[in-house]
C-alpha cells in the first residue's frame, strides 16, 4: 500500500510541475510568425466556396475588409483576398462602392500566430551563469500555429444580402515534441 502512495504522491508532484501557457503573437517580427500568417492567409484564400463567388464573374464589386484593430496581416489579407477575386472569380473591383453592383464585406475574427506549450517540465530554476530562469522539458509539446478565421456577406446595389458565408477557418501548424537532449519536429508549415 505504501508503494501505491507513493506512485500518486509522484504523480501529483509530476502534474504540479507540467505547465501550459498560451501567448497571442501580434508582432510579426520573425519570419516563422510571417510565414504562419501568411500560409494561413494564402490557404483560406484558396478555399473560398466557389459557389458563392462564381455569380460575380464579370461584376462590378466593392471589396470592404474590417478586424478589431488595424494590423499589419489586414493589409496582406485583403489584397490576397483582391487578387483572388480577380484571378479566380473574374471581378471587377471597384474603388467608389456608389459603382459597384455588389459589396463584399469581409469581417476577419482571427489573424495571427499563437504559441501554446504544454507538458511536463522542471519548475523553473535560477542556475548562476545562465542569464535567468529556465526548466527542463521533460516531455513537452510546443505548438506553434498561425489563424486566419473569416466569415463574409455579399450586397447587392439595393443592400440586401445575397449570401452570408460560413466562418471559415485555416490553421497552419508548427510542432514540436520536446525531450531533455532533443527536439522532434511533428509537423512543419507547408
Amino acid at each position: 500500500m505504501t508503494y501505491y502512495r507513493l506512485i500518486v504522491v509522484l504523480s501529483l508532484l509530476l502534474a504540479l510541475a507540467s505547465c501550459s501557457t498560451r501567448q497571442v503573437r501580434e508582432d510579426f517580427a520573425g519570419s516563422t510568425e510571417q510565414r504562419l500568417t501568411s500560409h494561413s492567409i494564402n490557404q483560406i484564400m484558396e478555399k473560398l466556396p466557389e459557389e458563392d463567388f462564381v455569380f460575380l464573374a464579370d461584376q462590378p464589386v466593392f471589396l470592404e475588409c474590417f478586424f478589431l484593430k488595424e494590423i499589419e496581416p489586414l493589409a496582406y489579407a485583403r489584397r490576397r483576398l483582391e487578387m483572388t477575386l480577380l484571378e479566380k472569380y473574374r471581378c471587377r473591383l471597384m474603388s467608389d462602392p456608389a459603382e459597384a453592383k455588389f459589396v463584399l464585406t469581409v469581417f476577419f475574427t482571427s489573424i495571427g500566430t499563437d504559441f501554446d506549450k504544454t507538458g511536463i517540465s522542471t519548475p523553473d530554476l535560477v542556475l548562476p551563469g545562465m542569464g535567468g530562469p529556465m526548466s527542463i522539458d521533460i516531455l513537452a509539446l510546443e505548438m506553434y500555429h498561425g489563424i486566419t478565421e473569416f466569415y463574409y456577406y455579399i450586397r447587392d446595389a439595393d443592400n440586401r444580402v445575397v449570401v452570408r458565408g460560413e466562418m471559415l477557418k485555416k490553421v497552419v501548424r508548427n510542432d514540436t515534441l520536446l525531450l531533455p537532449l532533443i527536439t522532434i519536429p511533428i509537423n512543419t508549415m507547408r
